[in-house]
């Protein structure tokens, strides 16, 4: 019970496993990060209305993290570190601000929304498993 206590306040309290753990992260929360790094490469993010996913540190960005891309400063410097996702997205379409790059407005808008409010957002790249991404990392970790 205690882990899933854990992961838990982890989700709700918005900290990507994908980000670089601090220095004096707990030996735990430093294994969860390497784990899901070394999953990474077998993990799909799609893009939905509701996605829990980080702006910048989660790979949502045809599979790639936006930090990835050269000129990414000229969207990430208008919003805190851990954003999700969201904030780009409203009932229309992608919401990306002025002055964005044009390369980063092009990588981002080609990405469609899925608009089902059952869509998972994190998907097995071979497709055959789904989950949602809170039970992804109950079954890795508890």
């Amino acid at each position: 019970m205690g882990m899933l206590c854990f992961l838990l306040s982890v989700l709700l309290n918005m900290v990507s496993p994908l980000k670089n753990p601090p220095i004096l992260s707990s030996p735990m929360w430093k294994n969860i990060c390497c784990t899901t790094n070394l999953a990474k490469q077998n993990l799909n993010f799609r893009v939905t209305d509701n996605s829990m996913v980080f702006l910048k540190w989660d790979h949502w960005c045809g599979s790639r993290s936006i930090c990835e891309f050269e000129h990414h400063q000229t969207l990430l410097n208008r919003f805190p570190d851990n954003a999700p996702l969201n904030v780009l997205i409203d009932d229309i379409g992608w919401v990306i601000p002025n002055g964005c790059h044009v390369d980063i407005f092009n990588a981002i808008t080609s990405i469609p929304i899925l608009r089902n409010g059952n869509a998972f957002c994190l998907v097995w790249v071979d497709g055959k498993k789904t989950k949602k991404l809170f039970w992804f990392f109950c079954e890795i970790f508890l």
